[in-house]
């Protein structure tokens, strides 16, 4: 259907799993790109806290009340951020970015887990309801197999021989012109069969009910692990916000530090 042009369920749901998969890797990259950074810097003489924040709120450069109140906004969601994880030092940070990063490694790969086991139940119903909705159409088509008498067939009469030549001729084309007309079901049926021979390992016992209530506990348990995704991806924007007043604050011990070489040599 999709190939038609047409959206189904099964595209729109393949969408989503794209889209949140892709926010994924950026949020991963952003996380590692903050553990780098940090695992970089001598953590001696860091900033304190209280700088950190300082700098967050001091929002340098702001140009219009709506980006005044956005700073305030930013900086109360980092304070609550600090409160929640008891951070008072960059030592404590960086230990959270670390627990983080771990924490949606656990997340993501529990995502692709349950996303894997909603695919195969899928497959299962689907192929399910072709089996269910497909036998009879087959069943029909076997029925319609010629029976071939070898007897007649190569009999030395010419005239029983011809007669059963024709009935197996005219019964193959009936077979024939009924598979044109059901072929896509049939192909639909015979792919089920073939699914089950494969994975019910000679159970004839279809649980449908067991499938159906596997995949709704995990289509919340998935709701449930994308929730904690974007409490995660939400503390990322705090966690850059962090590392990037303390770069500020680096940068400007540096520039002091040069400012106060330069003094002294001026001087002497």
């Amino acid at each position: 259907m999709e190939q038609r042009g047409i959206r189904t369920d099964k595209g729109d749901y393949n969408r989503q799993v794209e889209s949140i998969n892709m926010e994924i890797k950026q949020t991963k990259a952003r996380i590692r790109k903050v553990k780098n950074w940090l695992y970089a810097q001598p953590l001696t003489n860091a900033p304190s806290l209280v700088d950190i924040m300082g700098r967050i709120a001091d929002g340098k450069n702001l140009k219009s009340n709506w980006q005044r109140v956005r700073n305030l906004q930013t900086t109360a969601k980092i304070l609550s951020f600090l409160t929640k994880h008891d951070i008072s030092s960059v030592e404590n940070f960086s230990d959270t970015v670390v627990r983080i990063n771990e924490r949606l490694k656990t997340v993501t790969d529990d995502i692709n887990k349950a996303e894997r086991q909603l695919e195969t139940l899928a497959t299962h119903l689907d192929h399910a309801d072709n089996h269910k909705a497909h036998k009879a159409v087959y069943q029909k088509y076997k029925r319609l197999t010629p029976k071939a008498d070898h007897a007649e067939l190569n009999s030395l009469n010419p005239f029983t021989k011809n007669k059963a030549t024709k009935d197996y001729e005219a019964a193959t084309q009936q077979q024939n012109a009924y598979y044109e007309k059901h072929a896509e079901e049939i192909q639909a049926y015979l792919a089920a069969k073939q699914h089950f021979d494969a994975v019910m390992n000679g159970r004839k016992y279809l649980p449908i009910k067991d499938w159906k209530k596997e995949q709704r506990d995990l289509i919340a348990k998935r709701y449930a692990l994308c929730d904690e995704y974007y409490s995660i991806k939400e503390e990322t924007s705090s966690l850059e916000a962090i590392r990037r007043s303390i770069e500020s604050l680096i940068c400007d011990d540096v520039l002091r530090e040069q400012h106060a070489r330069t003094q002294v040599m001026v001087v002497r």
